[in-house]
């Protein structure tokens, strides 16, 4: 029994060496980063400054304007004039009317419409009867007609329009049978109190900020690096000096990325030869043995430090190969998985974007000859 026990103890012990002394993948973060969204219009990649104007002139602290109307982004930044800008956005024709108008509750009296400035509303179109549930003589109706527009270019400092909308909302509100008058009023304008020149520009910039590129396709993510962890028991050399020393360098090229990503150029300066190794290193590997020194967790690793590069390169068709590699191999690295999902997205919108620079623009027309 005693040996029976020794055996057990012998094989248990051997199975947990084994266990740790497989190479892993240490993981290290690279810090959070932003991707900007590719313009709708034909602007070009990488920062943008620009100004906002109200009726031509620059918007001021205390201007409707320049409270709701900012793009900022990752690729945005608004200066306080508009001189030395590369777009000017200028709202015209603001326009906010809130007629109201109150009806007294008469039951005798069968009011169809009630007329609100130049607007004429239906009231009452059934007649209502009187009763305990129901509105008696004296009761309060407000009526509210509002309509907020404004009309918004983006153009170019020598005034070239790149784009130029009108945007409008109306709307018509009742505040319902109330006993005192002012208690309906307040009711119909908190009913409208939404539809409002300061909410109608701040929804529109949402808009303007995906033509021109200010909003974010991935927004404060997360990422990561992995480096090769030899045995503990190894002696002599580290076996992952080469692909180790690739990461470094990765790790100094995203600091780049994390002060402008668009600074693409400067990331492969410091990453030249990266991918070559770690390339390199998958063709050695063997990922079914999970001693081998190229097992499938550093093959992971190896994957996902590929996916990073191009993601940072925004090359999103090569990154998602890669990252889907990992996706497929180990469902340990779980933020494989929305970089794989999301990359194949983040290629349509830069194709798409290229795909509309490439096209030519179309021709003005010329003024006739004199």
């Amino acid at each position: 029994m005693k040996l029976i026990n020794k055996i057990l103890m012998c094989a248990a012990t051997a199975a947990i060496t084994l266990s740790a002394s497989a190479q892993s993948a240490d993981r290290e973060s690279l810090g959070f980063f932003d991707a900007s969204s590719y313009p709708q219009l034909r602007l070009p990649l990488g920062p943008k400054t620009y100004a906002l104007l109200e009726e031509g002139n620059v918007a001021i602290p205390g201007n409707v304007v320049y409270h709701n109307a900012s793009v900022d982004g990752p690729s945005m930044i608004k200066q306080a004039n508009a001189s030395n800008v590369d777009l000017i956005f200028n709202y015209t024709n603001l326009h906010e009317e809130s007629p109201i108008e109150v009806e007294r509750f008469e039951p005798k009296k069968r009011r169809q419409v009630i007329r609100i400035g130049n607007v004429v509303i239906k009231t009452r179109p059934k007649e209502v009867k009187e009763g305990p549930h129901h509105p008696r003589p004296g009761y309060a109706c407000a009526y509210l007609y509002r309509d907020v527009s404004f009309y918004i270019t983006v153009s170019k400092p020598d005034g070239t329009v790149l784009y130029e909308n009108f945007v409008g909302e109306s709307g018509e509100f009742n505040s319902g049978w109330w006993p005192v008058e002012h208690l309906a009023v307040d009711s119909v304008q908190r009913a409208a109190s939404y539809l409002t020149l300061d909410n109608l520009i701040r929804r529109n910039s949402k808009t303007l900020k995906d033509l021109v590129g200010a909003s974010y396709m991935m927004y404060a993510k997360k990422v990561t690096c992995y480096y090769g962890k030899k045995k503990k028991r190894t002696k002599g050399e580290d076996p992952y000096a080469e692909m180790n020393e690739a990461v470094e360098k990765l790790k100094k090229g995203s600091a780049l990325i994390k002060i402008n990503e668009w600074d693409i150029e400067s990331f492969k300066s410091v990453t030249e030869g990266c991918v070559d190794v770690w390339e390199k290193e998958l063709k050695n590997a063997d990922l079914k043995d999970k001693n081998a020194r190229i097992n499938e967790e550093i093959a992971c690793g190896l994957n996902y430090n590929i996916g990073v590069y191009y993601l940072f390169c925004k090359e999103y068709d090569k990154a998602a190969k890669y990252f889907k590699e990992v996706v497929m191999l180990d469902k340990r690295f779980g933020d494989c998985r929305y970089f794989a999902e999301n990359c194949d997205k983040w290629q349509l919108e830069k194709m798409a974007y290229e795909k509309m620079m490439a096209t030519p623009e179309p021709a003005t027309e010329s003024a006739p000859a004199q």
